[in-house]
């Protein structure tokens, strides 16, 4: 008797604890999913929970944009992310969201034997060299990015380690594998993530998994030793389980038709999009909120402020057309830089406002015929090439996912121009009035010295400039983190949820699962599901 009273007690004070209204600010990957994983929660728990969306745009969907050209052939052309890897419990979130939403039949993906998947390739020397898929490709490499790569890993286990608590990833790699790696090969992969400079990302934030292997084991190569004794060994102690992914594969799990989707994008894929395009999956979730009678208000947030100096008091969201939203929770959805503006001053205003960004022109050039001289997914350029193009990478679409739905027989390829805005702005001038035509005629320049594609093959094109896309998480980034997640919990506990690129990865699906995660939390991990 007594204990049924106490879960009674522990269940009300659950369902006290939960919200009634929560207010989701910005509109882009990130807010929608928070928004429709909010809802699917306050449904699993049988809660009636008004859910209203900020957005500071008349299009929701962020950098998710997928455009048409306009003329004789109708094509497909991403002007932001173009593709989505399945891997992991990140890749799993997004594609049990894409399931949820009845989009499994839009799906197209690269298979993990396509030229995609199989090909990709690095500007060094002039030239295009091939990244080996193998170990024994590795060792027998003779094209000029590896070169001293061998050597480098053998000598690596024997490099001191370091006692920072972080660092740039130049200053790891330079220590860990030498300074011709991390400028002919890392930098051009983390200018293909983050369009970022390997002397100002922070080690620990973007390739936290060497990182963490240098600071458990002395060296990569003692990180990856230990991964594979655990991966063969059955008596190894497992980490302790993560309740978001957890429920995750649990929801999977539940639904045949969800785990059939997720295993098999997932055994067999290597990227996917869909068939009409990436803000397929923004435009749906945006429908479908709408739908579920989720407001959408299309007006700029101006301020965030708690009722009171208590610190369990509701919050009040301030929009610019005047309307105050009163809410028991905010997720905020909008850059760190924005959400530093809305707050009121504090100590951790500078905190985020820290992080720099990257400004990245994206230029879509559709060719007439197929005019590849070889397949792949593309390829990216080094910092030891910038001197020689302006590019930073350039995407080989009509290869990568030919059963899109853009006409046959033309070449689609996505050229990438920029970096830090700093230094976008030192090439190419003011982002806001940069002329495109320069932006198209440099893109279109550097196709024909490295793919040897003439310009007058040229279709159509299309320029984008996207300012300030993608965080840069500077050194200390994720100890900035900590501080701004504990004064929150301190001054206003229970009260603000942050997700988005600004923290934890930048990716879409890094995005979805922050938001995922936000909502279950909110809701509480032991509070009662419905069945």
């Amino acid at each position: 008797m007594q204990r049924r009273g106490l879960a009674s007690a522990a269940t009300a004070a659950a369902e006290a604890s939960r919200p009634r209204s929560v207010v989701v600010v910005g509109s882009g990957v990130s807010g929608l999913s928070a928004a429709w994983f909010v809802r699917r929660q306050a449904r699993r728990h049988g809660a009636d929970v008004r859910i209203q969306l900020v957005s500071d745009t008349p299009r929701p969907g962020g950098w998710v944009r997928t455009d048409r050209a306009s003329g004789s052939a109708d094509h497909l052309l991403e002007a932001g992310p173009r593709t989505l890897r399945p891997v992991g419990v990140v890749g799993a979130s997004t594609l049990e969201l894409v399931h949820d939403l009845g989009l499994a039949g839009s799906v197209v993906t690269a298979s993990k034997t396509s030229p995609a998947a199989q090909n990709r390739y690095v500007l060094c020397g002039g030239r295009l060299n091939k990244l080996p898929t193998s170990l024994m490709g590795m060792l027998t490499s003779n094209e000029p990015a590896l070169r001293g790569l061998v050597r480098a890993a053998l000598m690596e286990p024997f490099r001191p380690r370091s006692a920072q608590p972080d660092e740039t990833i130049a200053d790891f790699v330079n220590r860990r594998l030498g300074a011709r790696i991390c400028d002919n090969l890392v930098s051009a992969v983390i200018h293909g993530i983050y369009a970022g400079d390997v002397h100002q990302l922070s080690a620990r934030s973007t390739i936290n998994f060497l990182w963490e292997m240098e600071r458990k084991h002395g060296s990569i190569a003692g990180g990856i030793a230990a991964a594979a004794f655990s991966a063969l060994s059955s008596s190894s102690a497992s980490a302790a389980p993560d309740p978001v992914a957890a429920d995750l594969m649990s929801q999977i799990a539940a639904d045949p038709a969800c785990k059939q989707f997720v295993d098999g994008i997932q055994k067999n894929a290597s990227i996917y999009s869909f068939t009409n395009g990436m803000q397929v999956l923004t435009d749906t979730l945006i429908d479908r909120l709408r739908a579920d009678n989720v407001e959408v208000i299309q007006t700029a947030s101006v301020g965030i402020r708690q009722q009171s100096a208590e610190p369990t008091s509701h919050l009040e969201v301030a929009l610019a057309n005047g309307r105050i939203l009163l809410a028991d929770h905010v997720v905020s959805a909008v850059p760190a830089s924005t959400l530093s503006r809305l707050l009121p001053a504090s100590r951790i205003t500078p905190l985020l406002a820290h992080n720099p960004a990257a400004t990245v022109a994206v230029v879509n050039l559709v060719y007439r015929g197929d005019l590849l001289p070889l397949q792949g997914f593309g390829y990216l350029v080094p910092r030891s090439e910038r001197h020689s193009t302006d590019i930073i990478g350039c995407i080989f679409d009509s290869c990568t996912l030919p059963n899109q739905a853009s006409p046959a027989g033309y070449t689609r390829l996505t050229v990438m121009m920029g970096g830090p805005t700093a230094t976008f702005c030192e090439r190419f001038g003011d982002p806001a009035s940069v002329d495109p035509d320069v932006l198209q005629q440099k893109a279109v320049g550097a196709v024909a010295a490295h793919l040897g594609i003439a310009p007058t093959a040229l279709a159509t094109s299309r320029v984008s400039v996207l300012r300030d896309c993608i965080p840069h998480y500077a050194v200390g980034h994720a100890d900035r983190v900590a501080s701004v997640e504990a004064f929150i919990e301190q001054t206003m506990p229970g009260r603000l949820s942050l997700v988005g690129s600004s923290y934890r990865g930048v990716g879409v699906n890094d995005c979805v699962h922050t938001a995922r995660a936000a909502a279950f939390h909110l809701f509480g991990k032991n509070a009662h599901v419905l069945a």
